[in-house]
């Protein structure tokens, strides 16, 4: 299915309006939150911007889920404001050279370039934590290693005795970007499959993208640089590759795109391993997570309202997969212990159930035979707008006419009867008749 329309996307925010009202009595309003921890201690204003720039690099991964407005900060941010959580520690070091290296030019007329060379090394260790309403509880854990350097350009024939100033620069402009990989690698890892082309000519780069993340994905704008020393010449190459669509969790795709010879100024550039560059933006407003929580939403008296004509204005735009997961979450709803008649079905959850119409049919047909009543019911009044077409579920409103629950055994007769069906079971038309 097609990303939704502007106005599709405004129409189901709108109605989520009323929601966050609910949500500032106790339930979360966002989706994630980044809660970052560093041990280092150059300076203050350097420990300062490292965790800005955590934050930032990490929210640049979660695109769609973190909140815009959100400010960098070293403060952890309010419990149960957002559903999920994830928790940066980084733990490393970042160590700039005593002394200016000379970075030889690919061209001969080009000058050189004096820099200093500040070398990151460490762990990220990363926690996805979900809100259940008094707390964090973890959902996922992973950890991350990196060995990262960075080039400081500084004037020629720096002296000694300036070299502390710029060694501290150096430092201060080493930015955290491995944080990214650490996160992208596990939600989202990007493979390369190929590379054809001759050497210094227009090369095919073909990519795998895995979405192992909790949240379908909308969008990706996506780089990979690498170089190829096997040439005479030695090249470095880069492509853009972008994704657009909906690839939900567990789904993986493939992107083709055109790579170019990249141009670099210095000989170090070609030693640089292959990059992968991601830019991904997630929906959770689209795929099973949101069904799941919208039909959560639907067991609370405060919240059943909003979430009933949020899924009912949606129905129209689901997948396949989302209706039958919004079917299996629906029918759970239709349990009672006890029902004494059609009216004891909740009837949100049966027009519902109505709507989505035959995806929801074999969910119906197990519950035709499932230990609740309720559910044996509910599943049996539904089945009278929905058409019987499946041997199955025909078979199991028959043996429903025998149910120990009366009302269970009249809305199966009804089901039966509005489909066309006959309430016993024709003879076998191959079977030999008995010449008695």
């Amino acid at each position: 299915m097609g990303s939704l329309g502007w106005r599709a996307v405004l129409m189901v925010a709108s109605l989520a309006v009323p929601a966050v009202a609910v949500a500032q009595r106790g339930r979360p309003v966002a989706e994630v939150d980044v809660v970052v921890k560093t041990n280092l201690q150059t300076t203050p204003e350097h420990t300062k911007m490292y965790v800005s720039t955590l934050q930032r690099y990490a929210r640049m991964c979660l695109a769609g889920l973190t909140s815009r407005s959100a400010a960098a900060t070293s403060d952890p941010p309010q419990d149960g404001v957002a559903r999920y959580r994830l928790t940066v520690v980084h733990a490393g070091s970042v160590a700039a050279g005593n002394r200016a290296e000379i970075g030889r030019p690919m061209e001969r007329s080009s000058p050189s370039v004096h820099y200093l060379l500040t070398r990151q090394k460490g762990k990220f260790e990363f926690e996805l934590s979900r809100w259940t309403g008094t707390a964090y509880t973890s959902a996922d854990k992973w950890t991350s290693s990196f060995a990262t350097t960075h080039q400081t350009v500084v004037p020629p024939g720096v002296t000694r005795s300036d070299i502390s100033k710029w060694r501290k620069t150096a430092i201060m402009r080493t930015y955290p970007e491995a944080v990214k990989d650490g996160i992208l690698n596990h939600i989202l890892p990007i493979r390369v499959v190929r590379t054809v082309g001759p050497p210094g000519g227009e090369q095919n780069v073909v990519l795998a993208v895995t979405n192992q993340a909790l949240w379908p994905l909308k969008a990706a704008r996506i780089g990979i640089t690498w170089s190829d020393p096997r040439p005479r010449q030695a090249y470095r190459y880069h492509a853009d590759l972008n994704y657009s669509g909906l690839l939900m969790p567990g789904e993986k795709t493939t992107l083709q795109g055109k790579a170019k010879v990249w141009n670099i100024s210095y000989y170090y550039e070609l030693a640089m391993p292959t990059q992968i560059t991601a830019m991904p933006t997630f929906d959770p407003l689209r795929g099973p997570v949101w069904v799941r929580r919208h039909v959560g939403l639907m067991k609370e008296a405060g919240t059943r309202p909003v979430a009933v004509r949020l899924i009912e204005r949606s129905l129209g735009r689901l997948t396949p997969l989302e209706m039958k997961v919004a079917a299996e979450a629906l029918i759970e709803l239709l349990a009672h212990d006890a029902p004494q008649s059609e009216a004891d079905v909740p009837q949100d959850a049966r027009r519902l159930l109505e709507q989505i119409g035959q995806p929801a049919a074999p969910f119906l047909a197990d519950a035709l035979a499932h230990d609740n009543p309720g559910m044996r019911l509910g599943a049996a009044c539904v089945f009278q707008k929905i058409k019987v077409t499946d041997p199955t579920a025909i078979d199991r409103l028959r043996a429903a006419l025998k149910d120990a629950c009366e009302p269970v055994r009249a809305a199966a007769a009804k089901a039966l009867e509005a489909s066309g069906v006959k309430a016993e079971a024709e003879p076998d038309a191959t079977q030999q008749q008995d010449p008695k």
